[in-house]
C-alpha cells in the first residue's frame, strides 16, 4: 500500500493506490456496502521511479464515474455507472507506504478529480516548500489525519472531510522484488 483512507464507522476503503507484490500499481475503493472495485496497470521495473496517479470522479463525456490510473503518463480507465465511494470521516490516521520497500516522494492528495492536463502539468513539476499545494486546495496531513488546507478553505481543523472524488499522485520506486 503506498495510500490509503479508511472511513468510520466501518473502515472500508475511501481510496488506496498501491503496488502488488507482482509489482504492478492498482488503485482501489470500496462502496458503503463493501464492495471493491480495483484498476490494475502494468508491471514496474525494480529501482526505476515511477509516477503514479489515480482519480475518481464524473467523466467528462458522460454521466459514469471513472476510476482512472496514471502510470508513466499512460492512462488507464474504468468505467462505473453510479457507483460511488464510501465516505465519511477518516478512520485512524492515513496509511502512507505500507509494506513498501523502497522510497515515495512528492505525494499529493486532491479533493477533487484532477483533468488529464493538470495532472501532466504537476507531473512534471516540484514543490517548493508546498506553496503550490496551499494555493490549488490540496488537502494536508495534520497529526495523521487529512483536513482542508486552512488558507484556502477557512476551515476549521476538525472539519471532517468527505471524500466522493479524489485524485491521488506522486512518484514511487519499489528497490526490492516484492515491494
Amino acid at each position: 500500500v503506498l495510500i490509503r483512507r479508511a472511513t468510520e464507522p466501518s473502515g472500508f476503503v475511501n481510496f488506496e493506490l498501491g503496488v502488488s507484490v507482482a509489482q504492478v500499481p492498482y488503485v482501489r475503493f470500496q462502496t458503503a456496502l463493501g464492495t471493491e472495485y480495483r484498476l490494475d496497470g502494468v508491471r514496474i521495473e525494480t529501482n526505476k521511479w515511477v509516477p503514479l496517479t489515480a482519480s475518481f470522479g464524473a467523466s467528462l463525456s458522460s454521466n459514469n464515474s471513472q476510476l482512472v490510473l496514471y502510470q508513466d503518463s499512460v492512462r488507464m480507465v474504468k468505467s462505473l455507472t453510479t457507483i460511488q465511494p464510501v465516505t465519511g470521516s477518516q478512520r485512524g490516521f492515513l496509511t502512507l507506504g505500507l509494506n513498501l520497500i523502497g522510497d515515495m516522494d512528492e505525494v499529493r492528495i486532491w479533493n477533487h478529480q484532477r483533468s488529464a492536463d493538470q495532472i501532466g502539468t504537476l507531473r512534471n513539476r516540484s514543490l517548493l516548500f508546498g506553496q503550490d499545494i496551499a494555493q490549488a486546495g490540496s488537502l494536508e496531513l495534520q497529526g495523521g489525519y487529512l483536513q482542508r488546507s486552512l488558507q484556502v478553505f477557512n476551515s476549521s481543523p476538525s472539519e471532517d472531510i468527505e471524500l466522493s472524488r479524489w485524485t491521488i499522485e506522486g512518484w514511487f520506486r519499489t528497490t526490492q522484488p516484492g515491494v
